[in-house]
């Protein structure tokens, strides 16, 4: 049952990708232990275009999305580029912290995997799955293509290759068990900002390249249910679409017909963040009814989301949905994090990203990409700032 398990730690460890992007003559392997031992937190991969940073980014948000039960009948998983390369090998180890019933604490290696990686999995691992000691107990999820019905078909492990367990049902019962409780969150109630169980479960946040606001929604402006009101594994965010039922202002409007005091908290964050405070510009206290849209304030005028700044329109995507989804345990991935950001966003981004690592520092893990010197220098890697555990990865061939 999924109340015999809790989570108390979880991080990323290794990512392993061959036959993908630029990644097909040998194994791309990308570690986040950070210096310390741990899973590092904050995680910037710098590397010239072409060299594989968005493909590792995709890498991590596609096997992550293994977590879901549902994962081998959703149709995105056919549809994402790496469904269609018959070569593709890819490895995803993630370190947790676990406690089942009564039972101590265990520290277990979890292996996402698409494609036949082996016994031994793609990681490069030499004697032991469990790498020096790091975990005493390993557990493995995989997926692949079957080529003879075009579909998903789930892999299944040896005991025996899993190593470290006392009892050989052990694994399968762990499994089924955090595939309970990751599944009942998608049939609970969604309360926004303020959280809820949902909250002690695992999701990946993935901020793409193309993400934005589109100026003017071409359907009906009216109060509707958002696209994705509850808790799911994996959320992909590019650019806000033409409909409105997914846009940012239906949003704002379904937090307020939740409850006011959440659309505050809503309509605080954004003003602090992208406004500086709200004092000249601020998103109003109340959104406006007929139709149902929110409007930002400024200079006695007022307007909608869509027309602000290419940086306001980015920043303000970011915070809000961000917030709206995140959980205890979530990995935000962002990809060219500069993008449509001058200088004083790129800081203020750095520094909420610093901030949410330093909250909750064995649960959040962002791994963002750059090129941007200006965004280096914000992260600051040569300088401690415990319990933020930064670490950045180089890919130049």
């Amino acid at each position: 049952m999924k109340g015999d398990i809790r989570i108390y730690q979880f991080g990323l460890w290794k990512l392993a990708l061959l036959g993908v992007g630029p990644f097909r003559g040998q194994v791309e392997r990308i570690s986040f232990r950070h210096t310390g031992g741990e899973p590092s937190n904050l995680f910037l991969i710098m590397a010239p275009n072409g060299r594989g940073k968005t493909t590792a980014l995709e890498a991590v948000y596609f096997l992550m999305s293994m977590l879901d039960p549902a994962f081998s009948t959703r149709s995105e998983v056919a549809e994402h580029d790496f469904f269609g390369e018959p070569n593709a090998k890819l490895q995803l180890d993630l370190l947790m912290q676990i406690g089942v019933g009564q039972a101590p604490e265990r520290r277990v290696l979890l292996s996402l995997s698409w494609g036949d990686v082996g016994d031994t999995g793609l990681s490069g691992w030499t004697e032991s799955p469990l790498e020096d000691g790091v975990a005493d107990y390993w557990l493995r999820i995989g997926y692949s293509r079957d080529s003879t019905s075009g579909g998903v078909s789930e892999m299944e492990y040896s005991v025996d290759a899993l190593r470290g367990w006392e009892r050989p049902e052990e694994p399968a019962r762990l499994l089924s068990s955090l595939r309970e409780l990751i599944a009942s969150g998608s049939t609970e109630a969604w309360t926004g900002f303020s959280g809820s169980d949902a909250a002690v479960r695992p999701t990946v946040l993935y901020f793409a390249s193309g993400r934005d606001i589109t100026r003017d929604h071409q359907d009906e402006h009216r109060l509707g249910r958002p696209s994705v009101p509850q808790y799911r594994v994996a959320h992909r965010f590019e650019r806000e679409g033409g409909v409105w039922a997914s846009s940012l202002e239906n949003l704002l409007v379904w937090f307020y017909w939740l409850s006011p005091v959440i659309y505050e908290e809503a309509r605080t964050l954004v003003n602090q963040l992208v406004f500086d405070g709200g004092i000249e510009k601020q998103l109003e206290a109340t959104p406006q009814k007929d139709p149902p849209g929110v409007r930002v304030g400024y200079a006695g005028e007022s307007h909608g989301l869509d027309r602000l700044s290419s940086g306001e329109r980015n920043l303000t995507q970011f915070a809000l949905r961000y917030h709206a989804h995140r959980t205890r345990f979530t990995v935000l991935l962002i990809d060219e994090i500069e993008l449509h950001l001058h200088q004083e966003f790129r800081r203020k981004l750095v520094q909420l990203l610093k901030d949410e690592v330093s909250r909750n520092a064995d649960g959040t893990t962002v791994v963002f990409t750059s090129h941007d010197d200006y965004v280096i220098d914000e992260v600051d890697l040569d300088t401690d700032e415990d319990p933020v555990r930064k670490m950045p990865h180089f890919v130049w061939r």
